[in-house]
């Protein structure tokens, strides 16, 4: 399922580490001579519109990703010479958006009673 090309990179897994947080954690393996990795994502595979450089890491957590949404990860490796081809596309879909109550309106005493405690 996951392919390992020389200067590339196969990304591991991505899991979803909070649905409250919406912060995704990848991980993949070293690349040989690539001297760092940068993370594209976005939401269709041919538009990675996102970007972090994860610089020498190989395990990197993206942040603050939108509740209820479907992202595309792919990584790339880099050194002096240039960067390599893109890994596998992996698809995540974030948990979808907690919709709290709305709080009561209006609230307000009317009067006051005073019970005996027994």
């Amino acid at each position: 399922m996951f392919k390992i090309i020389i200067l590339s990179v196969a990304l591991i897994f991505a899991t979803l580490i909070n649905s409250n947080a919406v912060e995704v954690s990848l991980k993949w393996k070293a690349s040989i001579s690539a001297t760092g990795y940068r993370i594209f994502y976005g939401f269709s595979q041919d538009k990675m519109i996102y970007s972090v450089d994860a610089g020498r890491l190989i395990a990197y957590t993206v942040r603050n990703l939108d509740c209820g949404k479907q992202y595309y990860f792919h990584v790339k490796a880099y050194n002096d010479a240039g960067e390599a081809e893109p890994s596998n596309a992996v698809l995540v879909e974030t948990e979808p958006c907690v919709n709290l109550p709305i709080p009561p309106e209006n609230f307000r005493i009317d009067g006051l009673t005073v019970s005996p405690v027994e």
